[in-house]
């Protein structure tokens, strides 16, 4: 039976214009640690390629308590583009056993809403960033040969070093005694709070594979990132005391630590195969326990106490469902469609809404070891609500909110040299 699709063409599209959908997904999750290299059949492959992603976020109908504070129902244009790098080493290390050595920025989040507007003083600023250095090996066992081809049965098993930061503003308002006061106001600070923490994960799973007509089933397991945040908080902007309670807490700065943050674990299945000699469909599906994630309390590490604040984030799991195909044009050419469907993970709060997002790319075989890929998405934010319980420790949390249908717009590229 003749070969229908050089599976290297299939992979290669799949991880380059697949990562612009894969940045879109929900919880902090920017396309997680992709492992499609390790399939490549050439004895060796560099890799590298970065992701832009720009969503159009727009809150509205901001209310508090007091009624009537500044600002009350206004709208805030959220500012949260971002870029995801990634870098890919495959080699044949010996008969049937191959690595993958991997740098990326997986999980993520950015938001900018600015100051003395009614949101700031639940936040200024937001940011969640992560570096991830991977190695994932191999190992390809023949099983014997079908009517389409030999078949193959791959063990996979990898590791991962993470480094994680986070910071978050917001700005303090006072009219007389604590609280958000109405007009006219006295702005108090602006406070800061930043962790950091190194964590480790493994990933493990199977392949199954008949090169000759590009099918590829894989099942991949990934560890959850156990974290133990800590930093500093400077509470002159970080809650409603005034500076005697301030110093009652330990001063003004102090050391703290936050509670049940992880990077969760997750299960990716991915399948794909060749229908003729140009075309190839595939299926990709992934489950990421974000649940895990819920109202994070601040600890003083002076004291071991709560100090009020919280990180809210009260996910619940997250689905990701990719279907596409693939279409070779000609020996330099190949093309490739996707439509997504990620299920938001926010409930009670943020705007992590389902989206739906359609992207397409091309890959431009210059010779027969140099390759580029491009592509982008466009995708639909739908639209939802937020209110958190304004009896929340962290008296910033007394927030409600709405936002509409927004878009997401994302552009891709990479280039990759094999041998």
């Amino acid at each position: 039976m003749g070969r229908f699709m050089n599976k290297a063409t299939g992979l290669g599209i799949l991880s380059s214009v697949l990562v612009s959908t894969a940045a879109l997904a929900g919880g902090f999750d920017r396309g997680a640690v992709n492992i499609d290299q390790l399939f490549d059949r050439d004895r060796f492959s560099a890799r590298a390629g970065v992701t832009y992603v720009n969503p159009q976020r727009t809150i509205n109908n901001i209310q508090r308590p007091p009624v009537g504070a500044p600002f009350a129902g206004a709208s805030i244009d959220v500012d949260g583009d971002y870029w995801v790098p990634r870098f890919g080493v495959k080699t044949n290390v010996a008969q049937g056993v191959d690595c993958l050595a991997t740098y990326t920025e997986p999980f993520g989040a950015d938001a900018k809403y600015g100051t003395n507007n009614i949101y700031s003083p639940s936040a200024v600023e937001f940011y969640l960033d992560t570096q991830d250095y991977g190695l994932t090996c191999s190992y390809q066992h023949a099983m014997g040969s079908t009517k389409y081809g030999d078949s193959f049965l791959r063990f996979i098993a990898g590791g991962s070093y993470m480094e994680v930061q986070g910071f978050l503003s917001r700005q303090s308002f006072f009219f007389g005694s604590a609280g958000l006061g109405v007009p006219p106001f006295n702005e108090t600070g602006l406070g800061t709070f930043s962790i950091e923490d190194e964590a480790f994960g493994w990933r493990a799973g199977l392949a199954y594979e008949i090169p000759e007509i590009a099918l590829n089933a894989t099942i991949l397991y990934s560890s959850e990132y156990d974290l133990d945040l800590t930093g500093i908080q400077d509470n002159r902007g970080f809650t409603t005391l005034n500076p005697v309670q301030q110093a009652a807490l330990g001063g003004p700065t102090i050391p703290i630590r936050l509670l049940g943050a992880e990077i969760p674990q997750a299960l990716d299945i991915k399948l794909q195969t060749g229908i003729n000699e140009s075309t190839l469909v595939f299926l990709n599906m992934r489950w990421q326990d974000w649940s895990r994630l819920s109202i994070l309390p601040v600890i003083n590490r002076n004291t071991n106490t709560p100090t009020g604040s919280t990180l809210d984030v009260s996910y619940r799991d997250g689905y990701t469902v990719t279907a596409g195909f693939g279409k070779k044009l000609s020996e330099k050419v190949s093309t490739l469609t996707s439509l997504t469907w990620d299920r938001g993970t926010s409930t009670i709060v943020g705007t992590q809404s389902d989206t739906w997002t359609l992207a397409a790319g091309i890959r431009y075989k210059e010779n027969d070891r140099l390759r580029f890929s491009f592509g982008g998405a466009i995708g639909i934010l739908e639209g939802g609500m937020s209110s958190i319980n304004p009896a929340n420790p962290d008296p910033s949390s007394g927030i409600t909110y709405s936002f509409d249908a927004d878009y997401v717009y994302a552009l891709t590229t990479s280039v990759k040299y094999r041998f």
